[in-house]
């Protein structure tokens, strides 16, 4: 049952957030981590991002609104399989558009797109993945 008129799409996905959690810090995932001051909301995204540049798995952890929770699950859902360099142009507006958010709510788009770009940045680069090593 949805008590507060919440979209079908979001409720589902805040009631049975699929790819919730923590990767176990020997999988060496990157992070990334947005924050709000004005709601004290908090959404943190971890990426298995393989040498190729393809995203193996995302998991995230949120402390917010069902809309935050809802957009953290959009996001691994979406980010997941897909190519790291495709994802770095993701743009709060299509997360937004794709949950139907309403406007008081797309500061969880931005903070998505936020832990994105964020964990993005800390995954090693092709080059790096492939750089000899000193010896």
């Amino acid at each position: 049952m949805n008590p507060s008129a919440y979209s079908d799409k979001i409720w589902k996905l805040f009631r049975e957030p699929r790819r919730h959690g923590c990767f176990e810090a020997e999988q060496k995932p990157s992070r990334g981590r947005a924050t709000t001051p004005a709601s004290h909301a908090v959404l943190q995204l971890e990426l298995l991002v393989a040498p190729d540049g393809r995203i193996d798995d995302a998991l995230f952890q949120a402390l917010g609104c069902p809309y935050l929770i809802a957009t953290g699950a959009w996001l691994c859902a979406h980010v997941t399989g897909r190519r790291r360099d495709a994802m770095a142009t993701l743009e709060p507006r299509l997360i937004a558009e794709q949950l139907d958010l309403p406007a008081v709510k797309r500061y969880c788009a931005v903070m998505a797109v936020e832990a994105l770009n964020q964990a993005l940045d800390d995954a090693p680069t092709v080059e790096a993945v492939s750089a000899p090593t000193a010896e």
